[in-house]
């Protein structure tokens, strides 16, 4: 069974009730400082992905399924806001799980903001490297573990693959903050289990909501 991932508190004042999801290997670190103030006036909250440290598969049922990924996010929001809807703050794969969390428990969901999200983890026609390794047959895991492991050993490494993150590449987009913000990020992923990313990665290359 997928326990409930913990609480990154980022507000506890009473007001807006805010739940933030970051996207694929990104921490709940990164809403430290990109979290708009407006939500620090409420109550807000960062969770992780799942296999995303702190939050670990262990105990779970592999490979992952959407029922349990739902139930362990909808768990958490009935333990930290009491049940109450909140307004769901999903970036990237972050938004994939809030648009999954909004059609599943629309209880808990008052409203939904995305941004840079997606209905189809496959990404057909422009699908990342990274997923497509991890289907290769026998050796797609092996090299996928391999990759991620190497991406996120050093500051420069992580900072260089972090670029195609990037849509405008001329913005001046690496300042002192984002530097800062990276080196948490990385440092979370370093606690991360990669056999566990890639348990969620490959739960993500399966997953459709295009019919919802």
């Amino acid at each position: 069974m997928l326990r409930a991932p913990n609480p990154l508190w980022l507000s506890r004042e009473a007001g807006m009730k805010t739940v933030f999801i970051h996207g694929m290997v990104m921490s709940p670190a990164f809403w430290n400082y990109f979290a708009p103030a407006i939500v620090r006036q409420g109550c807000s909250v960062a969770y992780p992905l799942p296999g995303h440290s702190p939050w670990s598969l262990e105990g779970a049922t592999l490979p992952l399924r959407t029922a349990e990924i739902v139930d362990a996010y909808a768990q958490a929001i009935e333990r930290d806001f009491g049940g109450e809807p909140v307004t769901l703050i999903g970036h990237s794969t972050g938004g994939f799980v809030s648009l999954l969390l909004a059609r599943h428990r629309p209880d808990l969901v008052s409203s939904v903001i995305l941004m840079g999200a997606f209905a189809c983890g496959r990404f057909e026609g422009q699908e990342r490297i990274a997923a497509r390794i991890l289907r290769l047959p026998l050796l797609g895991r092996i090299l996928f573990i391999t990759f991620f492991t190497r991406w996120i050993a050093t500051r420069e490494s992580f900072r260089w693959g972090a670029h195609d993150c990037v849509f405008d590449q001329s913005m001046a987009w690496e300042t002192e903050e984002t530097l800062t913000a990276m080196e948490e990020v990385r440092d979370s992923l370093l606690n991360s289990l990669p056999d566990e990313i890639a348990a969620f990665v490959s739960w993500m290359s399966s997953t459709s909501i295009f019919a919802e």
